[in-house]
């Protein structure tokens, strides 16, 4: 065997990296590699066992939280074994940072701890430590096998100490020297290690002042948040009910203006709250099985009047391989589109906002990869500050946000939310020339869900339709898909309609149905009346698009026929079900359940058929206790009034109630102490009270709380009155 010498290469030092998770175990890999380090990873605590009998390593890297074995087990073990109980252990987890959680994993052998997400840098850094340790120790162990070597060299000369003595003596010199050159690197190294303890005391300190400065500042944001919703509450409550009695147009006017701004204030608050658990890390999707379509819908209807106020055209394009029964975060992709097609209406004048749906080639397993575009004919964004519209708290520059509005915060938690869904957003744009954002999400597929996609039907294969609607835009969608049904469309603004009419009739092929825009301006109701003066043409059925309630102009609708009303913007599989219930009944008969405008919304403040309720109010805001008690009392409800906790709790022993709406913050004791003592005195007497939660804190750790403390259900400030009835009907069952 070649004898080893100071100049040869050392072994590669050896890092064990025990994870269980594949993508753990890459990042760890690709933030450690470097030259003369060889990282031994294991995915569980038997493969890493298994590791640690094969291989020396200098350091163990070990993830608290793993099935089967956890990290402290592991150590545990690594601890109690001669081979393996000099290893360095350095701690990886998400966990709580309880001292608790501490102790135990120093009381194991941990030497540090990292939480996740971990800084890269820092992960270098500490293992950059341990990696030159082992390398000084590998040095040591270079040079104490040269020095038995050469003590193994000087035997054979013992024999010859008489003859060989000052050879020797030099040779002692060596020894001595080598000595001497042992101890100042084991100073050396104890210096080391002392500065390693320090700084390890340093990162600590570090750590736990971070985590006090989050803490206080989440803390501090669900004070702000509570401060406002609770004022906020009443402002918006009152503001409904006195919409809902006789007032002057202009009182109305400026009491919608309050409550406008007052939900803008809401979405203010909203966004702050998301940017802050963005932040934090803590946002969280909610996946359920949803309708694609139906979501989509929903939303945009919620803007449609918003485009159509502004005169812009507001369009869907839902392509027909887009899958519908979908499964994924329905609210969060809601969120987006509400963000995108909010803003692509503040910043457009004149025209038209598109939004379009598509699927994305290249997916594969159970996952639908969809496209979203929302494309404009606004103000567009200049290519060098398209980049910084994704930064928080930043527009395109400070006159935008003087003219319009807003906290530069919408699309930034808009990306991270498309991030969260597995997807990317971008942008194209020109100044002056509009602006087209595009995202990717990716949901999973709904096994067994109801599928909402329009199929062709050949009872209606070559029907024939006119589409009078003055967006050309429009009508190459309508076009495309009356195609795609089979149908034969012809497709005008508003010039030649009468025209194409007589044309049709001439050649034997009248039209059977018509698409007429009732928001055109080129378009107005006496072109139905044309077509149903007309004898000829008066089996033609007829769908009117409409963008708003023509609740005042229904008697006219019915004089001139119109069979349907759909309202904008159109959904494919909306235009078919209409287009199929009006071919199935006669030409002047008006289909019944179309999708047509939103009655007036009902606040639910009506007592029939409600059954009356006894019900106690626990809230220390008079403001908001008025109003509570305004919207049962309307309800036909018995309402008593508790300003104090300890004021609660003894009407509660006094008297029986139905329900209890609870306020967590009371002055004396707040509601979870309220609420322990009910169900603490519920053990002995058998009786269970519903208590509904009522807060100001949005979070969603605030609402598991309640939940767990023993609460049935759980409102949140400002309280809407269909909320609180819904809030009422799910703990019925007990009342």
């Amino acid at each position: 065997m070649v004898p080893a010498t100071l100049n040869s290469r050392l072994p590669d030092v050896k890092f064990l990296i025990v994870d269980d998770l594949e993508e753990n175990l890459f990042a760890f890999e690709r933030s450690l590699h470097r030259d003369g380090l060889q990282l031994i990873t294991a995915r569980s605590g038997p493969a890493a066992l298994e590791a640690l009998l094969v291989h020396d390593f200098s350091l163990a890297i070990i993830d608290v939280e793993m099935p089967t074995m956890d990290g402290v087990e592991l150590a545990e073990l690594m601890r109690g074994t001669e081979r393996t109980r000099h290893v360095p252990i350095i701690f990886v987890t998400a966990g709580s940072r309880e001292h608790q959680r501490l102790f135990r994993g120093y009381e194991a052998g941990a030497v540090d701890f990292l939480y996740k997400p971990i800084e890269p840098v820092v992960l270098r850094n500490k293992a950059e430590t341990f990696f030159e340790l082992s390398r000084q120790k590998q040095q040591l162990g270079r040079q104490l096998e040269l020095l038995r070597e050469q003590q193994r060299r000087m035997q054979p000369l013992l024999d010859e100490v008489a003859q060989q003595a000052s050879q020797l003596r030099r040779q002692n010199e060596d020894l001595v020297l080598a000595n001497q050159t042992l101890q100042n690197q084991a100073r050396l190294l104890e210096q080391s290690n002392d500065e390693l303890a320090a700084a390890q005391l340093e990162c600590r300190r570090a750590q736990e002042v971070a985590e006090a400065t989050n803490r206080a500042k989440d803390e501090f944001l669900a004070n702000v948040s509570h401060e406002i919703r609770t004022p906020m509450n009443a402002i918006v409550g009152m503001t409904e009910l006195v919409l809902d009695t006789p007032l002057s147009e202009g009182q109305r006017q400026s009491l919608q203006t309050v409550r406008s701004a007052a939900g803008n204030l809401l979405g203010t608050i909203n966004d702050l709250l998301d940017f802050s658990k963005i932040e934090a890390g803590k946002l969280e999707l909610d996946p359920t099985p949803f309708s694609l379509r139906a979501a989509v819908g929903e939303t945009l209807r919620a803007l449609a009047m918003r485009a159509h106020r502004k005169g812009l055209e507001l369009i869907c394009d839902v392509h027909p391989s887009v899958p519908d029964a979908i499964v994924g975060d329905a609210g969060r992709l809601g969120q987006v589109l509400l963000n995108l097609v909010g803003n692509a209406i503040k910043f457009t004048e004149t025209g038209e906002i598109v939004v379009e749906i598509t699927t994305i080639p290249g997916a594969f397993g159970g996952d639908e990869h969809l496209g979203f575009s929302v494309c404009d004919t606004g103000i567009g964004i200049a290519p060098d500050k398209q980049d910084r519209i994704f930064h928080a708290f930043e527009q395109e520059d400070m006159s935008t946000t003087r003219k319009y509005g807003g906290t530069g915060l919408g699309l930034t938690i808009s990306a991270r939310l498309i991030e969260l869904m597995g997807g990317t957003i971008s942008v194209r744009s020109d100044a002056g020339r509009g602006s087209t954002f595009t995202f990717t999400v990716r949901f999973d597929r709904q096994l067994g869900g109801k599928d909402r996609r329009a199929s062709r039907s050949v009872l209606h294969r070559g029907l024939r339709v006119l589409v009078v609607v003055d967006n050309a835009t429009h009508r190459r969608i309508l076009d495309s898909w009356l195609r795609e049904w089979e149908m034969e469309p012809t497709t005008l603004a508003n010039d030649a309609v009468v025209g194409a009419l007589e044309a049709a009739r001439a050649a034997g092929r009248p039209f059977e149905l018509a698409l007429l825009d009732a928001c055109s301006p080129d378009v107005d109701l006496s072109l139905a009346a044309t077509i149903r003066d007309a004898s000829e043409l008066s089996t033609i059925r007829i769908v009117l698009l409409m963008s708003g309630d023509r609740a005042g102009e229904a008697d006219q609708d019915r004089q001139l026929g119109i069979n349907a009303h759909l309202l904008k913007p159109v959904l494919q599989h909306e235009l078919f079900e209409t287009i199929v219930r009006v071919l199935r009944l006669p030409p002047n008969e008006i289909v019944t359940g179309t999708v047509a405008p939103a009655a007036p919304v009902d606040r639910g403040i009506r007592s029939e058929g409600v059954t009356p309720l006894r019900v106690l109010v626990a809230e220390d805001n008079e403001f908001n206790s008025q109003l509570l008690e305004l919207l049962l009392v309307g309800r036909g409800h018995h309402v008593r009034l508790a300003k104090t906790g300890r004021e609660t709790l003894r009407l509660v022993e006094a008297d029986p109630y139905d329900l209890l709406l609870l306020d967590v913050h009371m002055p004396e004791l707040d509601g979870f102490g309220v609420i322990h003592a009910i169900r603490e005195r519920e053990q002995d007497t058998g009786s269970r009270l519903p208590v509904v939660a009522v807060t100001a804190r949005s979070r969603k750790e605030d609402r598991q709380r309640c939940l767990e403390a023993g609460m049935d259900d759980f409102l949140l400030k400002p309280i809407n009155a269909m909320d609180l009835w819904a809030a009422i009907d799910r703990v019925g069952s007990r009342v």
